[in-house]
């Protein structure tokens, strides 16, 4: 539990990863939370069903960003899953809701020590040489995948949309072949990822081209 100083900021960010379009729907045009990918709120080592970690996050940055070409900080980051993953609009810096997200993601890396590298961050990228093949992943989606995310990729109350007007948007990672077959191999179907990573990248490869928001930064984002 986090000390009592911190406690109702480390709290209140935990709910805002676990909650996202629910509490922050100023910020948040989609129907996505944090915790969509940041599986337990972040607070795990990654690996299957670990989601990606946010474990440490903290130790990291500021660091340059290749996708921006140039440094950013935690918040920047933060503002940029905003801006991206959640299709929205970017927080205010030194706003209730920013503070409260950073206290979280420092409060949860807090016990893990310095170090050179942090292995568990990121999604590690797929081995195999398979050949996308995106009309077999619409088949595999549709066995394996439309159950939760719906023949139509609109998901349900519980489980995100995969495509359309309510989707992450083109700008997001997770729109990118090598993140979202990873993110698939390690994490779905949900609780018993079995999927082999030649499915992984089949899957990947029909999402991918599925329609989605476009990607305009510093604006709340429009649906084409």
């Amino acid at each position: 539990m986090a000390p009592q100083d911190i406690r109702a900021d480390v709290m209140r960010g935990y709910e805002l990863l676990l909650h996202t379009n629910k509490l922050l729907p100023q910020y948040v045009d989609d129907r996505l939370t944090c915790a969509n990918c940041h599986i337990s709120a972040g607070n795990t080592l990654g690996g299957k069903r670990g989601g990606i970690s946010l474990v440490g996050v903290d130790k990291v940055y500021p660091r340059f960003s290749l996708r921006i070409g140039k440094v950013i900080d935690l918040v920047d980051r933060v503002n940029n899953c905003f801006e991206r993953s959640m299709n929205g609009k970017a927080l205010e810096r030194d706003s209730k809701e920013m503070k409260a997200i950073i206290a979280y993601l420092k409060w949860i890396g807090s016990k893990i020590p310095e170090r050179k590298e942090y292995p568990w961050l990121g999604l590690p990228r797929l081995t195999t040489q398979h050949i996308p093949d995106a009309e077999n992943g619409a088949k595999v989606y549709q066995q394996h995948c439309a159950f939760c995310h719906q023949v139509n990729g609109q998901g349900t109350v519980n489980n995100p949309p995969l495509w359309g007007p309510h989707a992450f948007n083109d700008g997001a990672g997770m729109s990118t072949l090598s993140k979202m077959s990873s993110f698939i191999f390690y994490n779905m179907p949900q609780n018993d990822p079995f999927l082999t990573q030649e499915q992984a990248l089949d899957v990947a490869a029909f999402l991918v081209n599925q329609r989605r928001p476009l990607y305009m930064p510093n604006t709340q984002q429009k649906n084409p």
